[in-house]
């Protein structure tokens, strides 16, 4: 290759000339989500710009939050959230409806961050995945209020209630896209960096920490096992119904998010290690952000791809 060629070659990716489209996936998880921030800080520091953002599940919280430009509220959201916060936000019974979890506390905090805004006024393209439980087919917001869209999309089946949608009730986007890189290329992307955080690599917290953060849904599990072995007579039943659910949903969307991951095959992966953290354990934890940020930096750095 000519001196000449490299060096042009150079300059187009330290200048961007001729750049590509490019989008940000951030995929679904649960509390493993809070290596979203991490992977924010790391977008931020290399400069990287997304022209368009997609999310399932808690990664459309993320890719609302870098949309908004919210990140340093949302940084401080997560440094108040320990297990008391977290338990009145995401403790309200509502076993009539379909779920635990009613959903407006989450909603009335996520009108305080992105206000009353709607999807077609955000300065990019974004898109959330939910499914409609009566169709079994993909529902991808890419209108409307972005506060509706998020809550279909984290409706999590048998935690939060359903979303009343037309004919039918919309759930978690992970039941079938937990990695929703499809939907960036449906915007038009032609550069996609992807974030899972349901993959292998474990979760190593720093010396002295708590190696799974204090769950507030360990606290309504146990209670639950409790009152079980009452009405069974002392009789311990093993493994409660909710570990039951959660250890079996993680499961299939551990493997989902891998086959989205193999077949759309992102430009640029990013995996932080964030395995063991539970998916209802909302409780702030700093090493998790910082997983998301070290595997950001790892993936990201020094490749131009995007530039």
């Amino acid at each position: 290759m000519a001196l000449l060629e490299i060096t042009m070659k150079s300059l187009s990716c330290l200048f961007g000339k001729g750049r590509k489209k490019t989008a940000a996936v951030f995929g679904g998880g649960g509390a493993r989500g809070w290596a979203h921030v991490g992977v924010l800080r790391a977008f931020k520091d290399l400069g990287f710009k997304p022209d368009m953002v997609t999310g399932t599940s808690i990664g459309s919280i993320a890719a609302a939050v870098y949309a908004t430009g919210t990140e340093d509220k949302v940084t401080e959201l997560a440094k108040k959230m320990d297990w008391k916060n977290a338990s009145r936000l995401f403790l309200e019974l509502s076993l009539k409806r379909g779920g635990i979890i009613e959903g407006k506390k989450v909603v009335e905090l996520m009108k305080d961050v992105f206000g009353e805004v709607k999807i077609e006024d955000l300065p990019l393209p974004y898109a959330a995945v939910a499914v409609d439980l009566a169709s079994a087919e993909e529902v991808v917001f890419t209108s409307g209020p972005l506060v509706d869209a998020i809550r279909a999309s984290i409706s999590i089946p048998g935690i939060f209630t359903p979303v009343a949608y037309g004919d039918g009730f919309l759930v978690d986007g992970g039941l079938t896209n937990p990695v929703p890189i499809d939907a960036a290329r449906a915007l038009g992307a032609e550069y996609i960096v992807a974030v899972n955080i349901n993959n292998q690599k474990e979760f190593v917290p720093k010396e002295g920490a708590d190696s799974e953060p204090l769950g507030v849904f360990r606290h309504l599990a146990d209670g639950m096992a409790t009152l079980a072995k009452k009405i069974s007579g002392g009789q311990d039943l093993g493994m409660g119904m909710l570990e039951v659910y959660r250890q079996a949903f993680r499961v299939a969307e551990d493997h989902l998010s891998i086959l989205c991951v193999e077949c759309a095959k992102p430009d640029i992966l990013i995996e932080p290690a964030v395995r063991g953290v539970s998916t209802m354990d909302f409780t702030y934890n700093e090493d998790v952000v910082q997983a998301g940020y070290d595997a950001a930096m790892e993936s990201m750095r020094g490749n131009c791809g995007w530039k």
